[in-house]
């Protein structure tokens, strides 16, 4: 397996930001030699947010070619707050004659691991499934024809295979400080408003679970999340150590084994 990085030094709002990479690199040390680090020094000029949010995705085609990696290679393209189950890149890695591009689907946590997306029915309720991370071989994609902005936003994506449960989607984690960054910096700069960048607001809807944007049940309902086998084997054991950042993440109720 081979990791792409693609690191910018301007967010997609158009402002320049700190390359991070560089500086946490030691705490990655033992997969640099599978890690391609690709680095870009700007983003396209423009009133169009997404033009430069597509730019940094599409970049990661530029670290697939240094990797050497061929047609019958499977990319797997996720933003940096999805993360697949090992279990499911196992699985893939297993398997042959993939038919059509995958939705690998994650569970959606929000803000920190006590809040997740659920969606109900009359007599059941169940995790909200994210339609990303996405995979596909790259005889599929036929770069440049399809490119990595393709695979995720592909409006058929109907016709893709489902992997449920495959990974975790990690949304507006990092507390109020952190929140307030990706708000100036991502694409969506249509949520980049005062109301929701009042720390008040912001304080309210950590604490109780609310939409930080007041979309109302845009992926079904925000519950408490009560379920903590199904999180990353990473932060149980920290949990459970009693140690690290992920154990502020955690509702104070789980009883860990």
């Amino acid at each position: 397996d081979k990791f792409v990085l693609v690191e910018s030094a301007m967010t997609h709002s158009g402002k320049p930001k700190e390359l991070l990479f560089e500086k946490h690199k030691a705490s990655f040390e033992r997969y640099l030699d599978r890690l391609v680090h690709v680095v870009l020094d700007t983003l396209p000029q423009s009133d169009d947010h997404w033009v430069r949010e597509r730019a940094q995705r599409d970049a990661i085609h530029e670290g697939v070619t240094l990797a050497g990696a061929g047609d019958e290679d499977l990319l797997m393209v996720s933003d940096v707050d999805e993360i697949p189950r090992r279990t499911t890149v196992r699985a893939l890695s297993w398997c042959e004659g993939y038919r059509s591009p995958m939705q690998l689907r994650s569970n959606f946590f929000y803000y920190s691991l006590r809040h997740r997306w659920t969606e109900s029915g009359p007599n059941w309720v169940r995790p909200f499934q994210w339609k990303q991370p996405r995979a596909a071989l790259l005889s599929q994609l036929q770069y440049p024809r399809l490119t990595a902005n393709h695979l995720r936003y592909d409006p058929g994506d109907g016709n893709m295979e489902e992997v449920n449960f495959a990974a975790w989607h990690l949304s507006f984690f990092g507390g109020a400080e952190r929140i307030l960054d990706k708000i100036e910096a991502y694409a969506h700069q249509e949520n980049n408003m005062d109301d929701f960048k009042d720390r008040q607001h912001i304080a309210s809807a950590l604490q109780d679970g609310h939409d930080l944007f007041k979309r109302g049940a845009v992926h079904g309902e925000l519950k408490n999340n009560s379920e903590p086998y199904d999180l990353p084997e990473l932060i149980l054991v920290s949990a459970r150590a009693g140690a690290g950042p992920h154990v502020t993440w955690l509702p104070d109720y789980f009883d860990l084994p």
